[in-house]
């Protein structure tokens, strides 16, 4: 627990977070800044687009930095920087607009919130979390995150510290929603960290690492194709991996299965098991290549993806099961198709690879499908 005093201005509130740990710091920071983010609303849709989006730049950031640990919170102070910056930056251009001057004052508070590597914090940053903190409930949100750094509990306390800032999410929610560009992984990974269950962090750290600067300047159609196709190859890499287990798996369950005293003849079902059990992982292996590549090449994803969902069509021909049909049009047959798959004594195996092969597949097609569409 880290020690809390009440403090009823933004010099107490300096002072208190200079005894802080840099963790505990940017964790409070960070949840007073995304408390504040609903504020980020106004009666010009384009405007607050570009508003929401360029604090949502230096939220994903500064949340992922706040997620790490002490190692590996470094990468995240250069990306932090730049999307501070061109949020303060564009606020500031966009004060002067009558139909906006509210939404980019909250727009730099809510920046401030979560800005700053110096310590103790800066003045700037101080007013941003005492005002933050007493929109959202006062000096109490800080006590209960103070209470449990690094926790991620729901970012709102309690009921009477949400009511007014559910309905600001609602509306602003709404606003966006309204709009020609998509925002619903925006709206999905706000209302989780709101509700106190974060999307997996690797994949916000890979938002705030690997969306380009050109990319975040371009607006949100561009930046919500990048993020779907790191979102996608994420996906792909778990997968992929999950069914080199099951590979593995089922290699050692057919070798334990003939090392009894009388084993019996390798009969048809084992022997194409164990021929295609390597066709798959050598598809495996290609495909981590692909996808490691920065300018992986959506075609050769598209051939692994087509030859993977033919192994996946034979293991369900011959063993029963469900086959998915998203890919039923570009699958091609493998050249080795006399082979008759016999269900026999290494059905279990078969079939327990035949769902893993079936979504790599997918995915794999899938990702280069967005890879195609500029993501």
């Amino acid at each position: 627990m880290v020690e809390f005093g009440a403090f009823g201005d933004a010099e107490q509130a300096t002072k208190w977070f200079s005894r802080q740990d840099n963790e505990t710091i940017d964790y409070i920071k960070v949840r007073a800044a995304l408390r504040d983010f609903v504020t980020v609303y106004g009666a010009d849709d384009a405007q607050t687009e570009l508003l929401a989006l360029v604090v949502l730049r230096a939220l994903v950031v500064s949340a992922a930095a706040a997620s790490a640990d002490t190692a590996g919170r470094k990468p995240f102070i250069a990306p932090a920087a730049k999307a501070h910056g061109a949020a303060c930056r564009i606020s500031d251009e966009l004060r002067r607009n009558p139909g906006v001057s509210n939404a980019a004052d909250s727009a730099k508070y809510t920046v401030y919130s979560c800005a700053g590597e110096q310590r103790p914090a800066p003045k700037d940053a101080a007013d941003a979390i005492y005002r933050s903190t007493n929109l959202s409930g006062g000096v109490a949100a800080i006590a209960l995150d103070a209470d449990k750094p690094g926790a991620w509990s729901p970012l709102w306390h309690s009921a009477g510290m949400s009511a007014d800032l559910n309905d600001l999410w609602r509306k602003l929610k709404n606003q966006l929603g309204s709009g020609l560009a998509n925002w619903s992984f925006w709206i999905e990974w706000y209302e989780a960290i709101l509700n106190g269950t974060p999307l997996p962090w690797e994949l916000t750290h890979r938002i705030a690492l690997q969306v380009t600067d050109e990319e975040w300047n371009a607006g949100q159609a561009t930046v919500a194709l990048r993020i779907d196709a790191i979102r996608t190859k994420l996906l792909l890499e778990k997968e992929i991996e999950q069914l080199k287990k099951q590979l593995s798996q089922a290699t050692k369950q057919a070798t334990a299965h003939r090392k009894h005293n009388n084993p019996p003849p390798l009969d048809d079902d084992h022997k194409v098991g164990a021929e295609t059990i390597t066709l798959i992982w050598a598809d495996l292996e290609a495909l981590e290549a692909e996808i490691a590549n920065p300018n992986a090449e959506p075609s050769a994803l598209q051939k692994i993806a087509q030859r993977l969902w033919a192994i996946a069509k034979k293991i369900t021909r011959y063993c029963g099961g469900k086959i998915d049909t998203t890919l039923e049009a570009a699958a091609k047959e493998l050249g080795s198709t006399g082979t008759r798959w016999v269900v026999g004594s290494g059905a279990v195996y078969w079939l327990s690879t035949q769902e893993g092969t079936q979504s790599v597949a997918k995915l794999a097609w899938q990702y280069a499908e967005k890879l195609l569409a500029g993501g």
